[in-house]
């Protein structure tokens, strides 16, 4: 049984969260934004930007992350495929 820090959806939600951060990143580098100008093209607040690229997941759930990320010019996927079986 998978240990609770990497559950599936504790997995998608970090590579999420990591996705936001290095798109965040590049939007306010490539434009010279601030937080707060960069939190008002996500539709968000500047509080709430903080947060995300701080990387404090447990203050997101996974939808509002996703749609973060497509407001960012991301597009999420999500694959779904059958588990191999443990050799042993």
């Amino acid at each position: 049984m998978p240990s609770s820090k990497n559950t599936p959806s504790r997995l998608m939600k970090r590579q999420l969260l990591d996705a936001l951060q290095t798109r965040v990143t590049q939007i306010r580098e490539t434009r010279n934004l601030s937080q707060t100008e960069a939190a008002k093209l996500l539709g968000i607040t500047q509080p709430r930007l903080s947060s995300l690229v701080m990387g404090h997941a447990h203050l997101f759930s996974i939808e509002s992350l996703s749609d973060l990320a497509a407001k960012a010019g991301l597009t999420v996927k999500l694959t779904v495929v059958r588990a191999r079986k443990a050799k042993g």
